[in-house]
């Protein structure tokens, strides 16, 4: 899953002599683990920045506040929050700034009728094959032999 805003969104927690380190907080996106980020740049055109791939530890990001050879851009997450470094001399923490967060996100629970569920595609027919399964369970019989089948066959699929 991925999602971006304004960098002006984010919460400025620190400053020192080479960037800023900016706060964001991810709890309605419910984020197992933050895979990359990115930024961008709107104006005056549009440029797309180096993806980050590998986040550092929160004693690292704060040290690059006073480190003449830090990255551009760096992260570190703790929970649902994403702490940012912004190399001073590459991003103004201004609102033509934009950055990305590209996640797995942790299991949502489905409780009523009225609740969404996300679903990768390739795990629509396993989960099609699940709840049918429930369904025969639940009305005391035996599930058909094709839907163990497809239940077997798209676990074995998906490495599961």
């Amino acid at each position: 899953m991925a999602f971006g805003f304004q960098v002006t969104l984010g919460t400025v927690i620190a400053t020192g002599t080479y960037g800023k380190v900016v706060r964001f907080n991810l709890a309605n996106f419910e984020p197992r683990t933050v895979t990359q980020i990115q930024m961008a740049e709107t104006d005056p055109s549009p440029v797309m920045g180096d993806p980050v791939t590998a986040a550092v530890t929160l004693a690292t990001l704060y040290a690059y506040l006073e480190d003449a050879d830090a990255p551009d851009v760096a992260f570190a997450q703790s929970g649902n929050t994403v702490d940012v470094f912004l190399l001073a001399t590459a991003y103004t923490v201004a609102s033509t700034e934009y950055i990305g967060f590209w996640f797995q996100r942790n299991a949502v629970n489905v409780e009523t009728t009225a609740d969404k569920l996300d679903i990768p595609q390739e795990s629509r027919s396993l989960v099609k094959a699940v709840a049918l399964n429930m369904v025969y369970v639940d009305k005391g019989k035996a599930a058909p032999y094709q839907v163990t089948e497809t239940i077997n066959s798209e676990k074995a699929k998906l490495g599961l």
